[in-house]
């Protein structure tokens, strides 16, 4: 089961990275630090699914299972809020998600990660350790 959590967790690491990039190449300011504004952007797009990716190999199967599931809870929220704010922004939601998205899934990972393993664990019928 992990397996199908890694490619969907890679899928919505491609989707992400599509809207962001697709974006920047659209964008003209930045002025000198143009290109250390994309790599620091293009770095927080990728990172959480990246540390997602590395975490699932180390981690027991229920725990992967629930940190896969909670990357892919991530990046239906990342994917959908990346469009809005980027191609159709309002006041609240515009480019600055690029900042703020990676920062709150330090949290939200984690947390959909802890309430998914509840779920895997109570429909396994084990109580937990």
């Amino acid at each position: 089961m992990t397996r199908v959590w890694v490619r969907l967790t890679k899928a919505f690491l491609a989707l992400s990275l599509g809207i962001t990039l697709a974006k920047l190449s659209t964008d003209r300011g930045g002025g000198q630090y143009l290109l250390t504004l994309i790599g620091y952007v293009v770095a927080t797009t990728i990172a959480p699914y990246w540390l997602s990716l590395k975490a699932m190999p180390r981690l027991t199967a229920r725990w992967a299972d629930a940190v896969g599931i909670g990357a892919c809870v991530f990046g239906v929220i990342d994917v959908v809020l990346r469009i809005r704010g980027f191609f159709f922004p309002t006041e609240s939601l515009n480019g600055g998600l690029a900042f703020w998205l990676p920062i709150s899934s330090l949290v939200a990972i984690p947390f959909a990660a802890v309430i998914a393993h509840t779920f895997i664990t109570a429909a396994a019928g084990q109580p937990q350790k």
